[in-house]
């Protein structure tokens, strides 16, 4: 999974090509997304280490599917898509 960071709106943005599409959403494509919107200033340090670890170590099927939903829906807008994962994990996390 590709990311690149869009300066002008700080926008993340992700393209799948066809390797990535066919493997799902992965630990390491939430790892790039998440640590893309700390870069841009969206989430702290903080919350990225914890989502991370929940995720990681504590999120089910269903929680990640919605983790998932979330960045395939709100990934160009990235302060809809950090302000959408902190307000619905925070706490779980």
């Amino acid at each position: 999974m590709a990311f690149e960071e869009i300066v002008p709106e700080k926008a993340v943005s992700v393209s799948n090509g066809t390797n990535s599409s066919n493997r799902g959403f992965e630990f390491g494509d939430c790892v790039e997304v998440l640590r893309q919107l700390e870069l841009a200033g969206y989430v702290d340090t903080s919350f990225r280490q914890k989502f991370l670890t929940w995720y990681g170590l504590h999120a089910n099927a269903d929680q990640k599917n919605v983790v998932k939903a979330f960045v395939n829906k709100l990934i160009k807008d990235s302060p809809a898509l950090a302000n959408q994962l902190i307000f619905t994990f925070s706490g779980l996390i």
